[in-house]
């Protein structure tokens, strides 16, 4: 009856059975069966649980217990159930691809992929195992094998939505956005209520500029999943990246909510939050990185005018350089402001004084370095300089989620440093020992400041980008330093997972910083043809 599809009749039969053999393990568990193809997941467990206590060795048992703790997300009990099943029936293939889904959920990736290709040894040509080798690859980050693993799948099973999607989605971890785009395609195609489906292909199309599909996927996600937060995020940060910043800033205020993908440390102190009306005290609080801070403090002084005190909650490290920035606001380091009647955090307010790019005063510089120190380190350069033009240089970033999509290497940097400039690096950490080797293999000279560390002091920092003729650097806090006190900066953009919406979609130019130019690299290029167009901005606009 159970294999006919007749779960009432199998059900009522094998209660039945069990009344008249009372604890029959075989009956025990066919009920469990049925139990759980009806929906009943907890009285199917306790009836596995007592098959598997009179009937311990049974392998079958062992299995099908572990499937559907596995379904319920008890992961770590489900491999424990696998790993019995196995001790029983070693030569099982679906124990071990199912174990392997187990162990990629509890974050063990790398046994995941043993267990996965241990099931394939079994069983080469199951489609399920092969493509739960290829999601334990992706989590470990190895994308190009990913791609062939889920390229063959799609291809043995082209009607397959997950084998395209999950191929979609290594593609668009390696910026190879076209392809990935067809591959979301033929899956959406398969399965056009999968909201995941049209979430991803809304964020390839977002980074393909194509504005008005992306939209139109975000939505059809948001259709079949109303309401979901990194949706509503990503769809805010499209319409911010696209110049829409009224419809953006609303869905961006989103990221301090639980499912964003991004996430902010949340410093309002159970102060009221700031809606736009005019207050006596306002405290804007810092988030994110010290990029992301100097972005957003050009809103600041737009927000003052409605209050008759404005409090700029800002990291240690920038305080100096915004109280001096900023003359008419209480600018203070995070934990030291007083109390106020309103709070926001400093990116929430672009909503109420940011409707459109023209607020954000034509990317005018709004930061000012220390007059003493940026004389000091100007004569400094040029002293050493001789003649020839002052570059400061930065190519990495350490961004935990974007910092392998931003940064290069110097190596990359021949057609810049090849030039007859008098290089300054720019770039925070341990780089010393890579500046020698482009320094020499080049023929460059960069020189490393060691009485400036942006680590401990923006100030200093600021100071010394200030002191530059140009700067040319990858998305990262230099960007945002230079721009703020108009400092002329070619900044590498790049494709795809590196690309933050501030940057736009498609121009050569931000209205954010006026001085910063943008020079953008296609998907299928790499970063020494990027640097060499940006050295022909460079000396273009000289």
């Amino acid at each position: 009856m159970l294999t006919r599809g007749d779960i009432v009749g199998a059900t009522h039969m094998l209660e039945t059975m069990l009344k008249a053999a009372p604890g029959e393990p075989n009956a025990l568990h066919m009920l469990a069966a049925a139990k759980h193809r009806a929906g009943d997941c907890a009285g199917a467990l306790k009836l596995f649980d007592e098959a598997t206590r009179r009937a311990p060795l049974v392998a079958a048992f062992q299995f099908n217990r572990a499937n559907l703790l596995l379904e319920m997300g008890r992961n770590a009990d489900a491999l424990d159930g696998y790993d019995v099943a196995l001790t029983l029936r070693p030569q099982h293939a679906e124990s071990w691809r199912n174990r392997a889904r187990a162990l990629r959920e509890l974050g063990r990736a790398g046994d995941a992929l043993a267990s996965s290709e241990e099931a394939l040894r079994l069983m080469p040509s199951d489609t399920f195992a092969q493509s739960e080798r290829g999601l334990a690859l992706f989590a470990l980050r190895r994308f190009e094998d990913a791609v062939a693993v889920f390229g063959s799948v799609a291809e043995a099973a082209s009607n397959n939505a997950d084998a395209h999607f999950n191929l979609g989605r290594s593609l668009q971890e390696l910026n190879r956005l076209e392809q990935a785009l067809a591959a979301f395609d033929r899956a959406a195609a398969l399965d056009p209520a999968n909201a995941d489906i049209q979430h991803n292909r809304a964020v390839v199309l977002l980074w393909l500029d194509r504005r008005d599909e992306a939209i139109a996927a975000f939505d059809a996600s948001l259709s079949q999943r109303p309401g979901r937060v990194d949706t509503l995020y990503t769809k805010g940060v499209a319409h911010l990246a696209f110049g829409e910043l009224a419809d953006g800033w609303p869905l961006h205020a989103l990221r301090r909510h639980p499912g964003s993908p991004i996430a902010i440390k949340d410093l309002s102190r159970g102060e009221r939050e700031w809606n736009g009306e005019r207050v006596s005290v306002l405290r804007l609080w810092r988030e994110q990185g010290v990029g992301d801070e100097v972005l957003f403090a050009r809103l600041a002084p737009l927000a003052a005018q409605r209050a008759e005190r404005l409090i700029l909650e800002c990291s240690e490290r920038l305080a100096p350089l915004f109280a001096r920035s900023f003359p008419g606001l209480n600018v203070c380091a995070v934990g030291n402001a007083p109390v106020a009647d309103a709070q926001s955090p400093v990116g929430g307010v672009g909503q109420f004084v940011a409707p459109n790019a023209g607020a954000l005063g034509d990317g005018a510089p709004y930061l000012r370095a220390d007059g003493d120190r940026l004389c000091a380190l100007r004569a400094r350069y040029v002293e050493r300089a001789r003649g020839r033009k002052i570059v400061g240089i930065a190519w990495a970033s350490n961004n935990q989620r974007l910092g392998a999509h931003k940064s290069t290497a110097l190596a990359q940097w021949g057609a810049l440093l090849q030039r007859e400039h008098f290089f300054v690096n720019l770039q925070y950490g341990e780089v010393a020992a890579e500046g020698e080797r482009a320094a020499a293999r080049f023929g460059a000279e960069i020189y490393s400041d060691s009485d400036v560390d942006q680590m401990a002091s923006l100030d200093d920092f600021a100071a010394q980008v200030a002191a530059m003729d140009a700067v040319v650097s990858i998305s990262n806090t230099t960007v945002h330093v230079a721009g703020a006190l108009g400092v002329r900066c070619v900044a590498l953009v790049p494709p795809g997972l590196g690309l933050l919406w501030y940057w736009g979609s498609a121009a050569d130019t931000t209205p954010w910083y006026r001085s910063v130019a943008l020079v953008r690299r296609a998907s299928d290029k790499g970063w020494a043809e990027q640097v060499a167009r940006a050295v022909g901005v460079l000396e273009r606009d000289e």
